[in-house]
């Protein structure tokens, strides 16, 4: 089941806990593993940092839509760039009341 040969055809996983027992075997062996496949694959790849380390094992953001994840699935996202992540800081710093508000709202003292 290693991956370097290119005449092998991907084995047919039944559960992504199989692609996973691969993977962690031809890490260990030194092999390059078969990329994540499904759905549930690439789930559990990211759930456990693997995408973080095989960045180009993410499809395109077509491909991801087929499989009905969204375009930013694998990828860290800033909700905010920099300039907007200081603006919308500097504004718990400026308004006391709003900042006494969000504090009742994160602390479940409030319903909603």
């Amino acid at each position: 089941m290693i991956a370097e040969n290119p005449s092998q055809s991907r084995p047919d996983f039944q559960h992504p806990e199989d692609w996973l027992a691969h993977f962690k075997q031809c890490r260990a062996e030194g092999h390059r593993p078969w990329e994540p496949a499904t759905r549930e694959e690439l789930l559990l790849a990211e759930s456990i940092g693997i995408l973080e380390q095989h960045p180009e094992w993410l499809p395109c953001a077509a491909g991801l839509r087929l499989l009905g994840l969204p375009d930013w699935f694998g990828r860290s996202q800033s909700p905010f760039s920099p300039e907007w992540t200081e603006k919308f800081l500097q504004t718990f710093v400026d308004d006391q009341d709003l900042r006494s508000a969000f504090r009742l709202l994160m602390n479940n003292e409030v319903a909603v």
